[in-house]
């Protein structure tokens, strides 16, 4: 379905509500989310490429560094390689997931294309392995291999 389509589907089905955004300067889109009073969903900023979600991440922290920011990076090695990710990038993605799960309304969440279109770890997957832990809490070490 195009992206056109879904846009209409979407109103025509009454779903929650839709809000694009658009502009040809980050910096400037960056100052406008700022100014913006948090609504209730948090929202997802998409670009280009990672270059411009990682200099959109630093313009946004810079206009409101009290502002949650989470960035979802796309893999460092391609699938076809036959190498694996780094131990970093798998961790920034599934803090990226554990972020989306937990998101709070002021929450601003950056991907690129390209990082959004990488597959990564099964949501039920990762929901069957999330375990809270509170401080001074035993835990048998069993439970956490």
């Amino acid at each position: 379905m195009s992206f056109e389509k879904s846009i209409r589907r979407g109103f025509e089905t009454n779903s929650p509500r839709i809000e694009l955004t658009g502009s040809t300067s980050p910096s400037f889109l960056a100052w406008i989310i700022s100014q913006q009073t948090p609504n209730d969903k948090p929202r997802l900023i998409i670009t280009a490429s990672s270059k411009a979600a990682t200099l959109f991440v630093n313009d946004l922290t810079s206009f409101a560094p009290q502002t949650e920011i989470t960035l979802l990076e796309p893999f460092d090695e391609s699938p076809y390689s036959g190498l694996y990710p780094s131990p970093r990038t798998l961790q920034s993605r599934t803090h990226f997931l554990w972020r989306a799960r937990h998101a709070k309304s002021s929450d601003v969440f950056v991907a690129s294309i390209e990082a959004l279109l990488q597959k990564t770890i099964p949501i039920e997957l990762f929901n069957n392995y999330e375990l809270t832990l509170s401080k001074g809490e035993e835990v048998d070490m069993e439970t956490l291999l």
